[in-house]
């Protein structure tokens, strides 16, 4: 039975997606070599970094609508390669690409499955929390990426990260399963103060004080100023 259903399903999904990679690919590069994404590289003129980290996340995201995530990751590296040589300096945007679909995703599955009205004071409340934890999101990848040495490195620590904030900030456990001790520690953890902000704005009411979820969102805030800065003087003694 293993032989027979269960890896014949596993191999016709990996072969499936493979295929599909082949195929975007191959449009992708045809379509570079006709000088197709010469239309929007010509249109990007600026020199200065913070302009093109805005413009290269907001085409991503209009992108990221249309296409699927594996096609507009595809497109929008094919067009990082053309505007920044810096290889580190590309790794830094193309991590902003997968930010923004991914951000898109969040958006899709808060109308799609949650059935939230992102137009209401509800659906604004969760794009601010959202956007909240997105500047901790950078600042940890600003700092991951400056602490590490190498692409090995580099990714075994996000994982740790990751994986950590996930499990302990109650992300895969709810924190009403967690013991108070756990609780305590993740006190530590900026995922600990979306969860909460998520849960308050799940039973928000009308007339109910925005104090508690000032206060969630300010600790995340914190949480990614003091990763950014954290990063920015790794880097300041990696120069001297």
């Amino acid at each position: 039975y293993v032989l027979n259903v269960e890896i014949i399903e596993h191999l016709g999904d990996i072969t499936q997606t493979l295929f599909f990679l082949i195929g975007a690919m191959t449009i992708v590069e045809l379509v570079d070599v006709h000088g197709g994404f010469s239309v929007i590289t010509n249109k990007i003129t600026t020199r200065k970094k913070r302009r093109l980290l805005w413009i290269i996340c907001f085409v991503t995201f209009i992108l990221s609508a249309v296409l699927d995530n594996l096609t507009t990751t595809i497109v929008m590296v094919m067009l990082l390669r053309k505007l920044i040589s810096d290889q580190k300096e590309r790794w830094l945007y193309a991590g902003m690409v997968v930010t923004a679909f991914s951000l898109l995703a969040i958006h899709l599955v808060m109308v799609i499955l949650c059935r939230v009205d992102v137009f209401s004071l509800k659906g604004l409340l969760f794009v601010i929390n959202e956007s909240c934890f997105l500047i901790v999101s950078l600042g940890i990848t600003f700092l991951i990426g400056q602490i590490a040495k190498s692409y090995t490195v580099l990714s075994m620590i996000s994982n740790i990260v990751g994986l950590g904030l996930s499990f302990l900030g109650g992300v895969f456990v709810p924190l009403e399963l967690m013991g108070d001790g756990m609780v305590k520690v993740a006190h530590f953890l900026p995922s600990y103060w979306y969860i909460r902000a998520c849960g308050w704005i799940d039973t928000f009411l009308s007339g109910d004080s925005f104090v508690p979820l000032a206060g969630f969102m300010g600790m995340q805030l914190l949480f990614g100023a003091a990763f950014i800065s954290a990063g920015l003087a790794w880097a300041k003694r990696k120069k001297s």
